[in-house]
């Protein structure tokens, strides 16, 4: 992400991970989730002629009941219905070097006021939000703060074990568990200690 001027911020999950993504990046917090969620679906449910055959394993409305609830991770027929409804732009860019770098999303009927957003995609497992990489160096100096701060003994020798690949800013563990579970901690404080919104 760093090669493109973007640093990852991690903006929640339970499965609402991409549709938090978007909504940080168009409102600059992650409240409007559903919102965006429920956008994608009911294009989905006006336009099913464009994405009923890319279903496979089961019937058009029960991948429409289960996108609708909160928690359904999303895939690429959502990603494209949420590009479609929102007139967006949609830049991912993977954390994972065996696939594509950056996979762009547009709209099938784009529109003069589309927008581009930019988010990440960590692990083949969770979205994130991206901010300027400029603003990474005050976020450095803050991560420092942060670890200082944290009491908890075995919490901080969990954060001492996260390394960031410089070229890439991509934060890796032994343990996918353990590393989604470190980060969560480091992104709750993280947010504590600079008064985000998202905590």
């Amino acid at each position: 992400m760093l090669r493109h001027g973007l640093i990852p911020l991690d903006v929640g999950g339970e499965g609402d991970c991409f549709f938090r993504s978007v909504s940080h990046q168009l409102y600059g917090n992650s409240n409007s989730h559903l919102t965006i969620r429920s956008l994608g679906v009911r294009y989905l449910k006006d336009n099913p002629e464009r994405f009923i055959e890319s279903i496979v394993g089961m019937s058009w409305s029960r991948y429409l009941t289960n996108m609708s609830l909160q928690g359904t991770w999303a895939n690429h027929i959502i990603i494209q219905a949420v590009a479609d409804a929102m007139n967006l732009k949609i830049h991912i860019i993977e954390s994972d070097s065996n696939y594509r770098e950056i996979t762009l999303v547009q709209p099938a009927n784009a529109t003069s006021d589309i927008r581009s957003i930019y988010i990440g995609h960590m692990g083949q497992m969770h979205y994130v939000s991206t901010c300027n990489s400029f603003e990474q160096d005050s976020n450095h100096r803050n991560a420092n703060d942060i670890q200082q701060t944290i009491s908890n003994d075995s919490v901080q020798n969990e954060f001492s074990e996260i390394v960031t690949d410089k070229d890439t800013g991509i934060i890796t563990n032994n343990s996918n568990q353990k590393r989604k579970r470190d980060r969560a901690a480091y992104m709750r404080q993280y947010r504590k200690l600079n008064n985000s919104p998202e905590k």
